[in-house]
């Protein structure tokens, strides 16, 4: 990515917002700002249009796996502070690129079974404790017609990690890598 953000001399996530913008199936993004600056760096994205020759190479960094095993359904991030949960999902994210990077693979897919197997663990952890009682955004509540169910990993970062360490040392277990 640091080549296209040099050659356009804009911040990392207005080229982001940009990437995400010329998929053809994208009709919106979520922007993340708190601050004013944030806020209109984000939204100039809208008029970054990036050729193709731009857009490959992001489009092959975003095919590696590095989102597989922390940004999906109940991670560990309403609880964390944002500095543990990018030094803890670097380290997964390294560790899963390394081993995609010596076989040659570009895609990490949990299997529904996996998905069943770790829906039922986050249900069993979340059971132990008050939130199925809240009305809170943590079990979906702010979605009407949304299945309650916890959205985020109530277990904690070191067992979080734990689970991806022996689903890695298991050759990733759960999932299929192609």
């Amino acid at each position: 990515m640091a080549p296209v953000v040099k050659a356009h001399r804009c911040s990392p996530g207005r080229i982001s917002l940009a990437w995400r913008l010329a998929k053809p199936v994208v009709t919106s993004v979520v922007i993340g700002a708190k601050r004013l600056d944030q806020l209109q760096d984000n939204l100039a994205a809208i008029e970054l249009t990036l050729t193709q020759d731009e857009l490959m190479p992001l489009d092959d960094v975003s095919a590696l796996p590095q989102s597989a095993l922390y940004l999906r359904p109940a991670k560990p991030v309403g609880v964390l502070q944002r500095a543990d949960l990018r030094r803890a999902a670097g380290r997964v994210r390294r560790r899963v690129h390394r081993a995609h990077a010596r076989n040659n693979l570009r895609r990490i897919e949990a299997t529904p079974e996996a998905e069943e197997a770790w829906r039922d663990h986050v249900a069993e952890l979340v059971g132990a404790t008050l939130f199925p009682r809240a009305q809170s955004w943590y079990m979906g509540a702010n979605i009407p017609g949304k299945k309650r169910e916890m959205l985020v990993y109530p277990g904690g970062l070191p067992l979080y990690l734990q689970k991806c360490k022996e689903s890695a040392d298991a050759g990733y277990a759960g999932f299929v890598l192609s």
